[in-house]
C-alpha cells in the first residue's frame, strides 16, 4: 500500500488498483504509477532507488482499516503505462495465460535482482523551509523558526519554541515528521542533536509505529542548560513498515530548544551498491567524516552517507577537507576525481582550481588524484580540499566535481564550500616538528625541494620548526654561516649553512608569529648544544644582529633523571650558565623533579604531562612543551587530539612531534607510487620529486591546530565580550537607578513569559535622553550577557571535560603498531555513545556555532550603540 493513495479510496464500493514501479534505471530516474479505476491517479519518474524501495508498499489497511481484497497478482514486468479498462474476466484465467506465454517466450536470461536501498526521514537536517515551517514536519504545538547560527551541520537547524499563548500548566512544543519507512523486525539506530541554551528543560523524542504504537522513546528529565549533545537511542521494529518521529521540548518562555541533524540507520548493515557505474546517473557517492578515513576500505557506506552534494564549511583564511567515497561493484578502468572549474561565490567572487586540492586516498597516503583502476567491490576514496585565503569573501561558492573513467564523465557532483566570516587567530604557542635532513634521501633535498618541507610545515600550521645546523668552524669564533658544519663537507647538506635555512624558513611563513627557533648544534665531536663558549657566544652574536627569531638553544637529548646521559647533560647547563650568555635552553624527555631548575623549556613527554609537572613549571618559571615520537603515520584521532583540543586543555606553551620524516626507505614517485621498505612509520610525510605526499596524520594534525584556533578564538572573543559587559552594566547603573533597572528586567520576562490576562503589563518609559541611554545599555548588556554564559558553557563543556592526563592512557601502546594505530585519546566522560574517532571534529562544529552566534551578539551590540550615539 502506498500511503499517499488513499485519498482515492472509496469506502464501500469495489475498486481496481494497478501498481506500477521501475527501480532498474539509475539515481533519480525511477517510476513509479497508481491506476484507479483505469486511470492514472499517481505518477513520478524520479525515484532514487537507493532511497525509496518496496518497503514503502505493502498489501492491507493501515491504521486497523477493514477492508477485501480480490484477483491479487505481482507480475515481473511492466503492464499499464496509460489509461485501460480494467479487466472483468477472473485473475486465474490471466495467470494461465501469462504462464504459458512465459512458457513459449523464455527469458534469454534470468533477472537481475536489483538493490533496493534504504528508507529515509525527509528534510532531517531542517534544510528546507516553506511559509517559516519545516518541509516534511508538522507542528503540533508551539513555534518554530529556522536558525542560522546555531546548527551543527549544514546551513540551518530547527529551534522549537513554546508558545506563550499556551494555558496548560506545564506548556511545551512538539513537532512531528511526515510518515516514512523501515523495515520490520530490524534493529535501528535513531540520533538527535540537541542544545538546551537557557536555564533548564525538557526534552523527549518518539518514533511511532502506524500499527502498534510507540517502538522507542527518549525523556530527557527536568534538565540544566547545555551546548549540543547527540541523543541516541537503539530500537526494535515491530510488524509496521510505516512510521513518524516526534519531537516535544519544554524551556523558558522566549528560549529555543535547537535540534539538528536526525539519523535513522540501521545497525550493522551497509547500504546499496549502483548496479551499473558507466551510467552517469547510477554511480552513486558517499561522504562520512575524513577522520575515518583509515576505515574507508573496510566499511562500504550506508545510505544515509549517500550524497547529492558534498558541502565544507570554513573560516577565511583555513584548509578544510571533506570526502568523497565511490563503491561500485563493476571494475572502472582510469577512474578519478577532478574539479571541473574555480567556485564561484556571492557576486562573482571565486575560489581558483588552484586553492582546491584533490587528493587520492591510498592507505595512509593521500597523493594527488589521478587516473587509477578500482577494482569492482572495492570503496576508493578521495579528500577535496578548499582553501580559503583573509582576504576570501564570505558566502557560498559553488562548483563541480567530476567522476571520469578514461577521460569521460560518469558523475558529477555539486561542490558547496560555504566561507564563514571567521577569521581564525594565529595560534598563541608553539607548533612544530622534528625536521632533520640528515634522513631525507640526498635527491630529496634540492634546494626548491627542501623549501616546499617548510611551505608545507606552513600550511599545516607550524608556527616554528626545528634548526639541525651549526657554523661552528672550529670551536672558536670563528664562525661562518654559510656552510653546516653539522656534516663533514663532502656531504651535501653541508652546503646549505643558517644563512640559506633561515632564509627559506622566514620566507615560508614559519617564525612569524614570534615563536623561537628550536636550534640543534653538533659538531666537533660534540652532541646537541655543546659549542665551546667562544663558538657559543659568536654565533649568538651573528645570530642577533640578523634579527633573526630567537633560537632555543637544545641541549643534550632526553636526559632522564639518573645515568650517564643525565649526568652529561647537569655538566654541560651549568658550563652554560656559568658563562651567562643571552641563551634559553631546552631538551626533550627530561625528569623535571631533577634537571628542571637548569632548564628554561621542559619538553615533556605528552604521557608525562599532568597537573604536577605543570605546577613545578611554574614554580621554577619555566615554560612546559610537549612532544610525541612513537605515533605511527597512520594514527587521526591522536594527532589531531594532541596538537588540538588537548593541547588546549593542559596550557602547554609548545607542541612537537617526531619526525617530519625519518625513513630514507620510503619514497615515492611523480605519480604518488610508494617505493622501499620501510622500517618505521613515524614520518608525516613521503617525499617524492614534485614534493612532500601528506599523510592522513599530517592532515590530522592541521585540523587539530585548526581546533585550538576555534578554541582560542572562542576564548577571545569571550574576554572581549566580558569586557564590553562590565562597559555596559557600569553605563546602565550610573544612568538608572536600581529600581529603574529591577523594572525593566521584570518587564522584559513577563514579555517572554506565558501570557496571564490576570497579571497587569509592567511598563517603564525612560524620562529623559540620559534614562534612554541606560535603558538601551541595560537591556544590550542582558542580551551580551545570555550570549557570554552560552559561549562559557561551550568552552568548558569541550575543554574542561578533557582528562588533563589523557594520553598516559596509551603509554604501552608504543610497541604495539595495530593498537597505537587506532589509539583514540579520551576526550570527556565515557558512557556518551560518541565515536571516538570523530570526537574532534563534532567539538569543533560545536564550538563554531558558539563563534558565530557570539560574533553576532557583539556585532549587533556595537550597532546598536552606533545608532544610539
Amino acid at each position: 500500500w502506498d500511503y499517499y493513495s488513499e485519498r482515492f479510496v472509496a469506502p464501500g464500493q469495489w475498486q481496481h488498483f494497478a501498481v506500477t514501479w521501475d527501480l532498474t534505471k539509475g539515481a533519480k530516474r525511477g517510476t513509479f504509477s497508481v491506476f484507479v479505476d483505469g486511470t492514472r491517479r499517481l505518477h513520478t519518474d524520479k525515484v532514487n532507488p537507493y532511497r525509496w524501495g518496496l518497503e514503502s508498499l505493502y498489501v492491507g489497511g493501515r491504521n486497523s482499516s477493514n477492508g477485501l481484497l480480490d484477483d491479487f497478482a505481482i507480475f515481473n514486468d511492466i503492464r499499464r503505462t496509460k489509461d485501460f479498462t480494467p479487466p472483468t474476466k477472473p485473475l486465474r484465467s490471466l495467470a494461465i495465460a501469462a504462464a504459458a506465454n512465459n512458457a513459449r517466450n523464455p527469458a534469454a536470461e534470468p533477472i537481475k535482482p536489483r538493490p533496493l536501498g534504504h528508507a529515509f526521514l525527509n528534510n532531517a537536517g531542517f534544510e528546507k523551509w516553506s511559509d517559516g515551517r519545516p518541509v516534511g514536519w508538522t507542528l503540533d504545538r508551539g513555534e518554530v523558526r529556522p536558525e542560522l547560527t546555531m546548527k551543527m551541520n549544514g546551513r540551518r537547524s530547527l529551534a522549537l519554541l513554546v508558545d506563550r499563548k499556551e494555558t496548560h500548566p506545564w506548556p511545551f512544543s512538539r513537532i512531528s515528521s511526515a510518515p516514512f519507512v523501515l523495515k520490520p523486525n530490524t534493529e535501528y539506530r535513531l540520533s538527535v542533536w540537541a542544545s538546551m541554551p537557557d536555564t533548564v528543560g525538557d526534552m523527549r523524542f518518539e518514533v511511532a509505529g502506524a500499527d502498534d504504537g510507540e517502538v522507542v522513546s527518549y525523556r530527557s528529565g527536568w534538565c540544566k542548560s547545555h551546548p549540543w549533545l547527540q541523543l541516541t537511542e537503539t530500537f526494535r521494529t515491530r510488524d509496521s513498515r510505516q512510521f513518524t518521529v516526534s519531537i516535544s521540548a519544554q524551556s523558558i518562555f522566549g528560549s529555543p530548544v535547537w535540534i539538528d541533524d536526525i539519523t535513522i540507520e540501521p545497525v550493522g548493515t551497509s547500504g546499496p551498491i549502483a548496479a551499473d557505474p558507466d551510467s552517469p546517473d547510477q554511480l552513486p557517492l558517499f561522504t562520512r567524516s575524513v577522520m575515518e578515513s583509515l576505515e574507508l576500505p573496510r566499511r562500504p557506506p550506508s545510505g544515509l552517507e549517500l550524497i547529492d552534494s558534498l558541502r565544507i564549511r570554513l573560516a577565511r583564511g583555513e584548509f578544510e577537507p571533506g570526502l568523497v567515497g565511490l563503491h561500485t561493484p563493476d571494475t572502472i578502468e582510469k577512474g578519478n576525481l577532478r574539479l571541473a572549474s574555480e567556485l564561484v561565490g556571492p557576486d562573482g567572487a571565486v575560489i581558483p582550481v588552484g586553492d582546491v586540492t584533490v587528493r587520492r586516498l591510498d592507505g595512509g597516503l593521500l597523493p594527488l588524484a589521478r587516473p587509477r583502476t578500482i577494482p569492482a567491490g572495492d570503496v576508493a576514496g578521495w579528500w577535496v580540499t578548499p582553501r580559503t585565503r583573509p582576504d576570501t569573501r564570505p558566502g557560498l561558492y559553488r562548483g563541480t566535481l567530476e567522476v571520469t573513467s578514461a577521460g569521460n564523465v560518469l558523475r558529477k557532483l555539486p561542490l558547496e564550500v560555504e566561507v564563514m566570516d571567521v577569521v581564525l587567530p594565529e595560534p598563541d604557542i608553539a607548533f612544530l616538528m622534528y625536521h632533520h635532513e640528515h634522513y631525507f634521501p640526498d635527491n630529496m633535498l634540492t634546494p626548491e625541494l627542501q623549501q616546499a618541507y617548510y611551505r608545507d610545515m606552513r600550511e599545516h600550521g607550524m608556527n616554528t620548526v626545528t634548526v639541525y645546523n651549526n657554523g661552528d668552524v672550529d670551536g672558536s669564533s670563528n664562525i661562518n654561516f654559510a656552510k653546516n658544519y653539522n656534516y663533514k663537507s663532502d656531504n651535501p647538506r653541508f652546503q646549505y649553512g643558517l644563512e640559506t635555512q633561515m632564509k627559506w624558513i622566514l620566507e615560508s611563513g614559519l617564525c612569524a608569529t614570534g615563536q623561537p627557533v628550536l636550534w640543534l648544534p653538533a659538531a666537533h665531536g660534540y652532541g646537541w648544544g655543546g659549542l665551546p663558549e667562544p663558538a657559543l657566544k659568536a654565533s649568538l652574536t651573528n645570530w642577533k644582529s640578523r634579527k633573526w627569531p630567537k633560537p632555543l638553544l637544545y641541549v643534550n637529548d632526553e636526559p632522564g633523571g639518573e645515568g650517564p646521559r643525565f649526568d652529561a647533560a647537569v655538566k654541560r647547563l651549568k658550563q652554560i650558565r656559568s658563562w651567562n650568555l643571552p641563551v634559553r635552553t631546552t631538551t626533550a624527555g627530561l625528569d623535571p623533579k631533577k634537571l628542571g631548575q637548569y632548564y628554561n623549556v621542559w619538553i615533556a613527554g605528552d604521557a608525562g604531562v599532568n597537573i604536577d609537572t605543570l605546577n613545578q613549571s611554574k614554580e621554577l618559571n619555566a615554560d612546559l612543551w610537549t612532544y610525541n615520537c612513537t605515533c605511527p603515520h597512520l594514527n587521526m584521532p591522536f594527532s589531531r587530539a594532541f596538537f588540538g583540543f588537548w593541547a588546549f586543555r593542559t596550557k602547554v606553551r609548545g607542541v612537537a612531534q617526531w619526525a617530519y620524516y625519518d625513513n630514507p626507505h620510503w619514497t615515492a614517485n611523480r605519480q604518488g607510487e610508494v617505493g622501499g621498505n620501510p622500517k618505521t612509520r613515524l614520518s608525516r610525510i613521503c617525499p617524492s620529486p614534485d614534493g612532500p605526499i601528506p599523510t592522513i596524520s599530517w592532515e590530522a594534525t592541521r585540523e587539530g591546530i585548526d581546533d585550538y584556533r576555534y578554541t582560542q578564538l572562542l576564548q577571545q572573543l569571550t574576554a572581549h565580550g566580558e569586557t564590553r559587559l562590565k562597559l555596559l552594566k557600569t553605563e546602565a547603573e550610573t544612568l538608572l537607578s536600581k529600581k529603574d533597572r529591577e523594572t525593566i528586567e521584570a518587564r522584559e520576562r513577563q514579555k517572554l513569559a506565558q501570557i496571564d490576562p490576570k497579571k497587569p503589563p509592567i511598563t517603564w518609559k525612560p524620562a529623559n535622553p540620559e534614562q534612554a541611554r541606560g535603558e538601551q545599555s541595560f537591556l544590550e548588556s542582558r542580551q551580551l550577557d545570555r550570549a557570554l554564559q552560552r559561549a562559557r558553557h561551550a568552552i568548558e563543556f569541550v575543554i574542561g571535560a578533557i582528562p588533563y592526563d589523557a594520553m598516559s592512557s596509551r603509554i604501552f601502546l608504543s610497541y604495539q603498531a595495530p593498537l597505537w594505530t587506532r589509539f583514540c585519546p579520551p576526550l570527556g566522560p565515557g558512557g556518551l555513545g560518541e565515536n571516538p574517532r570523530t570526537a574532534t571534529e563534532v567539538r569543533r562544529r560545536i564550538l563554531t556555532s558558539y563563534i558565530l552566534a557570539l560574533q553576532l551578539t557583539l556585532k549587533d551590540v556595537k550597532e546598536k550603540q552606533s545608532a544610539e550615539r
